[in-house]
């Protein structure tokens, strides 16, 4: 997985929709699961950012990965 904070090539970290979007997409889902009925549209768009990574290791990886780029490639 590249963790360079810019131009990132993996898919999974590209793309990633606003917070109006993930709520929009998240209410059109749920129209479709009525025993979801617990779930918040807007809890899914707060928490579908955090989802991009696998694991803790990721995170810490794309966060020092920014933070030698802002320190100037350290």
């Amino acid at each position: 997985m590249n963790y360079q904070p810019r131009g990132i090539t993996d898919p999974a970290l590209q793309g990633l929709g606003s917070y109006q979007a993930e709520v929009a997409a998240a209410e059109a889902l749920l129209k479709t699961k009525p025993t979801w009925n617990g779930v918040g549209a807007e809890a899914v768009g707060a928490h579908a950012p955090a989802e991009r990574f696998k694991t803790g290791l990721d995170i810490a990886r794309y966060t020092a990965a920014l933070m030698r780029a802002d320190y100037g490639g350290l």
